[in-house]
């Protein structure tokens, strides 16, 4: 199972703007994973990344944006969390990759810009990373919206899961071979992508997660069915 994915081209219209929702507990490889996602972005024409976070120490090398900059910056800038900023983000910020670093700490359940944000984040050409300590934190919105779920190891399961994600019992099944596959590799994760029909599975095992592969490397593997 430690054998290279088989790269497929086109196994998702990439860069067609996704959603990914990261979950796994601490110290599973989470930072590194969106710091190749960074990466690879940085890489694109664009070049334009924005990592919203709970406070400055999250992130803390790279530097810090306001709110009027949104719209106009250039590589990676990171900008606190405040009331409203969602909705600035939905009107300023186009073509590129927007990470919400540590969810739980500010996103709750009632929040009309969050909704408008992943509604029109399609026709902004933005790509988005949310990142959770498991299931049980990822607000509903935000598991109805998702392409992709990049899974390490996690503590709680959601016990209405099926109410957001169809086939969520395969998710159940993709979450205890994660678990158990982390015993030995403690970074150990998996891709799982949400075309609403079927949940299908990207199984990317390594030792640590340091690929230096380019995002569409990540969701362009190959996705055998669970």
């Amino acid at each position: 199972m430690n054998e290279k994915p088989e790269l497929k081209e086109n196994a998702l219209d990439y860069p067609t703007p996704s959603q990914i929702l990261v979950i796994g507990t601490n110290g599973t490889g989470k930072t590194t994973f969106l710091e190749n996602l960074i990466r690879a972005e940085r890489e694109k024409e664009s070049n334009r990344i924005l990592i919203v976070v709970p406070d400055l120490l999250d992130f803390d090398h790279v530097e810090y944006t306001e709110k009027q900059s949104i719209g106009n910056f250039s590589g990676v800038k990171k900008i606190i969390y405040s009331p409203g900023l969602l909705k600035t983000i939905t009107s300023e910020f186009k073509n590129g990759l927007v990470i919400f670093s540590d969810c739980r700490a500010y996103l709750y359940h009632r929040n009309d810009d969050l909704n408008c944000f992943m509604i029109r984040r399609r026709q902004n050409f933005v790509n988005s990373a949310f990142v959770f300590y498991d299931f049980a934190d990822a607000l509903p919105k935000t598991l109805v919206f998702a392409t992709h779920f990049v899974i390490f190891k996690t503590i709680r399961r959601r016990k209405n899961l099926k109410e957001y994600i169809l086939n969520s019992r395969q998710v159940d099944i993709v979450q205890n071979r994660i678990n158990a596959n982390s015993v030995a590799l403690p970074h150990y994760f998996e891709i799982l992508q949400n075309d609403s029909q079927s949940i299908t599975t990207i199984e990317l095992m390594r030792k640590n997660i340091d690929l230096g592969l380019e995002i569409e490397n990540f969701i362009n593997a190959n996705q055998p069915k669970i």
